[in-house]
């Protein structure tokens, strides 16, 4: 279980003044925080990692309290045990990434090592020092140093951004190989819709430094179309259901749901654009 319910001052310096995150649910999901820019998602994940001090309430992680104002309990970040990955993540400049993912596990032995090597096409990358790596080798690195240190809790801000979309899309599934092998909870802050509705078991929906929805995919991002609107979407999901096609239409940052008739949409396929008037 994962419960947090803080307020944070930021002072006169932050765009937002003040937030106030509260949210409950399982652990060992895929969570995504998705919202603009400014809106308090960093904020959240900084809250968490202990980096952000909350003028006020409380953060439990599976049964174990890392913020209680009221008891004045703060757990340090070094005893969180969680992986963090930043935008403008840095990597050590005089370490090769072989010993910057050495230094991570201090010398010690990491059972899952060859794998991250692997599964993040490092190999060819192990000798080589940051200043020389793209930003897209780079994020890939410091995913699997986050990682190496076996965490029960991955905090990733916009993890995949530097990345072109055929990587993006293997490293997607070494992060989801390597959140089933660990059994962990990931939350990522992310812009990336596709990617958020790709990944994501659960998503909060951030507003102005509040949690305004949270829910799956589909909960927090799926509308009904409403009579009198026409649109273009894309088709994400269809499915056969009594005689029609259930289909899932993604319209702006929106998805809607509607019916079919089969001899309608025999030719579709995913990623196909769809127009959609109601009368």
């Amino acid at each position: 279980m994962i419960a947090i319910n803080v307020d944070i001052e930021l002072g006169e310096q932050s765009a937002m003044k003040s937030f106030h995150l509260e949210w409950k649910g399982n652990s060992k999901q895929f969570i995504t925080v998705y919202g603009p820019s400014g809106e308090g998602k960093t904020t959240f994940l900084r809250a968490l990692a202990g980096l952000e001090k909350p003028t006020s309430g409380r953060i439990e992680i599976e049964e174990s309290i890392w913020f209680d104002s009221s008891t004045g309990k703060d757990i340090p970040v070094q005893e969180r045990k969680l992986g963090m990955v930043f935008q403008n993540h840095r990597l050590f400049p005089n370490f090769t990434v072989a010993q910057n993912l050495q230094f991570a596990i201090k010398g010690k032995d990491c059972p899952i090592l060859e794998l991250l090597i692997s599964k993040f096409e490092l190999k060819e990358l192990l000798h080589a020092r940051p200043n020389s790596l793209s930003g897209g080798q780079t994020q890939r690195v410091a995913i699997a140093q986050a990682l190496v240190q076996l965490p029960k809790l991955l905090l990733l801000d916009e993890a995949f951004s530097a990345l072109d979309s055929i990587t993006r899309n293997r490293m997607q599934e070494a992060l989801c190989f390597f959140k089933e092998r660990l059994d962990l909870t990931v939350i990522m802050v992310n812009h990336d819709l596709h990617e958020t509705l790709k990944l994501s078991d659960t998503v909060l929906l951030i507003e102005k430094g509040v949690i305004v929805k949270s829910g799956t995919p589909s909960e927090v991002f799926q509308n009904q179309v409403r009579k009198g609107k026409s649109s273009t979407g894309k088709l994400l999901e269809l499915k056969q259901e009594n005689g029609y096609y259930l289909c899932h239409v993604l319209i702006g940052n929106q998805i809607v749901q509607l019916k079919r008739k089969m001899d309608q949409s025999n030719q579709l396929k995913l990623g196909d654009s769809i127009d959609i008037e109601v009368s």
